[in-house]
């Protein structure tokens, strides 16, 4: 199955307070065709992409912790093709989700950290 990277996902209470770090500090620049305005932003980041998503738990907090923070995303052709070759050996897999032509899933790996494959590019 051929990937690439396509983006480190971070969930954060502040969508904009925390790409504002990275483009201060780094230099990176916004992917403006990939921006929610105060829920997702993207960031360019050399070759691939540092993503900002709002996400709260139940306590009203991020929903990132020290044990899940990030979510590695992975670009792929066909999600739905990639998703039925990664059940098929084993691989722990959510349901596939479409965000207008954005089509994406999570996963588990071996230890249980998430991932996901998209066809965002």
């Amino acid at each position: 199955m051929p990937a690439s990277l396509s983006a480190v996902m971070i969930f954060v209470a502040d969508v904009d307070a925390s790409a504002a770090f990275y483009q201060r500090h780094f230099g990176f620049k916004p992917r403006t065709r990939t921006r929610v305005p105060g829920e997702f932003l993207q960031l360019e980041a050399g070759g691939a992409c540092l993503t900002f998503h709002k996400a709260w738990g139940k306590q009203k907090g991020p929903t990132g912790s020290p044990n899940h923070p990030f979510k590695i995303v992975l670009r792929v052709p066909r999600v739905a093709a990639a998703r039925r070759r990664l059940v098929a050996a084993g691989v722990k897999m959510g349901e596939v989700k479409r965000f207008g032509t954005v089509q994406f899933c999570d996963g588990r790996d071996a230890e249980g950290h998430v991932f996901q494959i998209s066809n965002r590019t």
